[in-house]
């Protein structure tokens, strides 16, 4: 979950350096999709992965809840 945070803040980011009148209306359609690409793809990579699987995430909750149980 971590590295999706990451990885969506990236490309938040990046979308933010883009000025969107004279960057991305003035393109065409192939230099839009080049726009923010790697970040992009990372973000995509990131809620394929393992990771964001329903379970992992019922996982991870369970080990927070019993984590603060025990303290």
């Amino acid at each position: 979950m971590d590295q999706f945070i990451r990885n969506y803040e990236t490309l938040a980011f990046c979308y933010k350096k883009i000025n969107y009148f004279s960057d991305y209306l003035k393109a065409d359609e192939e230099d839009r999709s080049k726009i923010c690409a790697s970040e992009k793809k990372r973000l995509l990579d990131s809620l394929n992965s393992d990771e964001m699987k329903f379970s992992n995430f019922v996982k991870l909750r369970i080990k927070n809840l019993t984590s603060h149980i025990y303290c």
